[in-house]
């Protein structure tokens, strides 16, 4: 399969690029063992008590091709391996170290395949944490499925991009899908009962602080458990802040775990 265009469609290259971090493993999943996954549990003996899921964001050019080895993400892996959480992350399928071509169509399958191996395979309760299109869709998928709605403990939301449809039609609201999609993706956080985190930067177009916390106002509990910190100066990727960023998650966790 081909990788990254970054790294010249090589998923070798694109694993140089990132690295193995110490005490990761490479795992396969998916039926045709194309999805490239980095995990740091001991397989085959067992669960940990708690499992870490990172899912990044659309890897589409427009999007800045997010594999598992953005900045941001490869930060946060260091941080939670510091705190001696297990933790597992993967490349959509055509991307970094993953063989295959991406289709939007597919996204939950692949997300719901990762929770399933985890919980199977590895740990007993998951945190989920998401990147872009990773929280979003991460998100769909655990408030819409009972069983992960129980199995699923914390969630943790980076830089959410819940307007990222607005973003793309310049600010056009005639566009019938735009708004349809905008409207469904606020959905998916009012809806959760989840205790989150909510990670941003006060210069990402695609998160607008007033319009999550308007969002979060419509939660259950009123956005008692949705904790929110803005990044000063962060952008959507949050350059030049992954530290901060990291060990704010870290904490976090600590504290919720």
């Amino acid at each position: 399969g081909r990788g990254r265009e970054g790294a010249g469609g090589d998923p070798k290259a694109a694993l140089a690029e990132g690295g193995l971090l110490p005490g990761e493993q490479e795992l396969r999943l998916g039926d045709s063992k194309e999805i490239a996954c980095l995990h740091t549990f001991t397989t085959g003996g067992e669960k940990s008590s708690w499992g870490v899921l990172i899912v990044g964001g659309n890897p589409s050019k427009e999007f800045g091709n997010a594999t598992m080895h953005l900045p941001v993400l490869q930060e946060l892996c260091k941080s939670l391996d510091k705190a001696g959480l297990r933790r597992l992350r993967f490349d959509w399928p055509g991307s970094g170290m993953s063989g295959g071509e991406f289709n939007p169509a597919h996204i939950g399958q692949l997300i719901k395949g990762a929770i399933d191996y985890m919980l199977e395979n590895l740990c007993k309760n998951l945190v989920y944490i998401g990147y872009s299109m990773g929280s979003q869709e991460g998100l769909r998928l655990i408030t819409s499925e009972p069983a992960y709605r129980l199995s699923v403990k914390l969630i943790v939301s980076i830089s959410t991009g819940f307007m990222v449809w607005k973003w793309l039609s310049g600010g056009d609201y005639f566009s019938s899908e735009s708004e349809d999609s905008e409207k469904a993706n606020a959905r998916v956080h009012w809806v959760c009962e989840h205790p989150m985190l909510y990670v941003f930067g006060d210069k990402d177009k695609m998160t607008p602080e007033d319009g999550l916390r308007d969002i979060l106002k419509k939660r259950k509990d009123g956005g008692k458990n949705a904790k929110v910190h803005v990044v000063s100066g962060g952008s959507h990727p949050l350059a030049g802040k992954e530290q901060e960023v990291a060990e704010l998650v870290a904490s976090w966790l600590k504290e919720e775990i």
